[in-house]
C-alpha cells in the first residue's frame, strides 16, 4: 500500500513539472514570459537531534543585532493653540510619543 501512494506521488510530480513546462511554453508562443525559477537562498540544514536543534536556536539568538535605548536630549511637550479651529466633535484618543533624531536646524537670513 505504501508503495502504491509513493509511486502515486512521484507520477503526480511529474505531471505537474510537465504540465509547468507545457504552460511555459505555451506563454512564450503567446508571447509572454513563463513562471520564474526562484530558487531558495535558505539553506536546509538536517537537524538529527534536539541538541543539535538547541544549539542553532542560540547561535540565532547570539547574532541578533541589540539596539540601545535613545538618548533623549530634550522633551518638547506640543499644545494646540487655538482649539475653536478643531471640529466640534473632535475628542483626544491617545497621546503619542515622537522621537526625533539626527535633525539638524539651519537658520537662513537674507540681508537687503
Amino acid at each position: 500500500m505504501l508503495n502504491i501512494t509513493e509511486e502515486q506521488f512521484a507520477s503526480i510530480e511529474e505531471l505537474k513539472e510537465e504540465n509547468q513546462q507545457l504552460k511555459d511554453e505555451l506563454n512564450k508562443l503567446k508571447g509572454e514570459q513563463g513562471k520564474p525559477n526562484i530558487k531558495s537562498k535558505k539553506k536546509s540544514k538536517d537537524i538529527s537531534s534536539e541538541k543539535e536543534r538547541q544549539k542553532l536556536k542560540e547561535e540565532k539568538e547570539s547574532t541578533r543585532k541589540k539596539r540601545e535605548p535613545v538618548k533623549i536630549d530634550k522633551e518638547q511637550k506640543c499644545y494646540i493653540k487655538n482649539k475653536e479651529l478643531l471640529p466640534d466633535d473632535a475628542y483626544l484618543l491617545r497621546y503619542d510619543e515622537l522621537i526625533s533624531q539626527d535633525i539638524k536646524s539651519v537658520n537662513r537670513t537674507k540681508i537687503n
